[in-house]
């Protein structure tokens, strides 16, 4: 209710952030005429005045609108897709007199995205975005898949460094404050209250670990590696595994969730080192299923093998 009152209240304010802009100022496309035609007529006081450097900034506002208005984080929207993009895309596309190949031309579109989208999404994942959504996760990343392939989103970029900063420190700050795993004494998981407790902070765990995989086309795999098999795996599911009943198909769900989410690129960038913890708990957990006449056992060391390839 307040979640929708607010988004009321801000887009009543934006329908009118417009309304005392002359007509040549309020709209994006006819800003980006001006500007071109400018290029086009005189384009060595246009380069000496480092307007080009100006563009983004000048666009910023009908930009931030657009992304505001489209509620990305909870409805799929794709960045390519949005009409400031096409606007930038092809501008100058009207004045035969402008080459279409111009750098500045070119270079547009991934100004914006590193100058104007890149700080508007550090401010919505610190402020908005919960790691714990895996729906939010998936939207963010469909939003952002266009960065992979723009030149300019390299780790020289310090605005593109700080959404990367922004996504880890928030995911850390989750870490910290939602996954408390309990350590009961083993007489107490037989009280239905800790057992569900235990149980539920385990599969919170692995819903965060599935978001954080979800970002594999933004983040590196040193990043996913640090906070999936270091901050979740190694410091959280280990322990709720060892402290949990082993022998039960209660188990054989826990381990097979916690598996399936560490795929080859996570377990190669490891080795076995990385995941003596986890081995470890594995190797105690196939003992116990194979003495209760459980057959998941032979899956287990499947997969201890295959760590030790």
């Amino acid at each position: 209710m307040n979640d929708q009152k607010i988004c009321d209240e801000v887009e009543a304010v934006a329908s009118v952030l417009f309304a005392d802009a002359l007509d040549e100022y309020s709209d994006l496309r006819k800003v980006f005429g001006r500007m071109t035609d400018w290029l086009a007529v005189d384009p060595k006081s246009f380069q000496d005045a480092y307007v080009y450097l100006c563009i983004p900034k000048l666009s910023s506002p009908y930009v931030r609108l657009q992304i505001l208005r489209a509620d990305f984080l909870r409805k799929e929207t794709i960045l390519t897709s949005m009409q400031w993009f096409h606007i930038a895309m092809l501008a100058g596309s009207e004045n035969a007199e402008i080459d279409q190949s111009h750098e500045i031309l070119v270079e547009l579109a991934p100004a914006i995205v590193e100058k104007v989208v890149i700080p508007f999404l550090i401010d919505t994942v610190k402020e908005e975005w919960d790691p714990m959504s895996l729906r939010q996760t998936r939207h963010l990343t469909t939003f952002c898949s266009l960065f992979e392939k723009l030149p300019n989103l390299t780790e020289k970029s310090k605005q593109f460094n700080a959404f990367l900063n922004a996504i880890r420190e928030r995911i850390c700050d989750c870490i910290s404050e939602d996954l408390f795993m309990p350590i009961f004494m083993p007489n107490a998981l037989e009280q239905p209250i800790c057992r569900q407790f235990h149980d539920r902070q385990f599969w919170t765990c692995i819903k965060l670990i599935k978001s954080i995989n979800a970002l594999s086309p933004l983040i590196s795999i040193a990043a996913r590696f640090e906070l999936v098999v270091e901050k979740c795996v190694n410091s959280q599911c280990v322990m709720a595994l060892r402290t949990g009943s082993k022998n039960d198909v209660t188990a054989e769900r826990k381990v097979r969730g916690l598996l399936a989410e560490l795929d080859d690129s996570l377990l190669k960038m490891g080795g076995r080192t990385s995941f003596r913890q986890l081995i470890g708990t594995l190797e105690l957990i196939a003992e116990e299923q194979s003495k209760a006449g459980r057959s998941f056992h032979k899956e287990i060391r499947k997969f201890l093998e295959k760590l030790e390839r």
